[in-house]
């Protein structure tokens, strides 16, 4: 019983929309998660949308750290 509340926790920690301040993102991002009716939902969407618009600008980079190593939106 106590694993399973455990995991439940991590389970909450793990959510990324409840972290954001949705007035911060684009217009068409809030209307697309607004369709959603529960976080796990609003996450589901929210990711796989940054991941297909990722694959829509592989030349696109930003540096990060004090090393400045390059980071790029798309994997490939």
């Amino acid at each position: 019983m106590e694993m399973k509340n455990l995991m439940k926790e991590e389970q909450e920690d793990l959510r990324i929309v409840e972290y954001l301040d949705m007035h911060k993102l684009p217009e068409s991002l809030q209307q697309m998660l607004s369709l959603a009716s529960t976080s796990e939902e609003k996450d589901i969407l929210l990711m796989s949308t940054l991941a297909g618009v990722s694959a829509c600008v592989p030349n696109v980079y930003f540096r990060y750290g004090p090393t400045g190593k390059k980071y790029y939106a798309s994997c490939a």
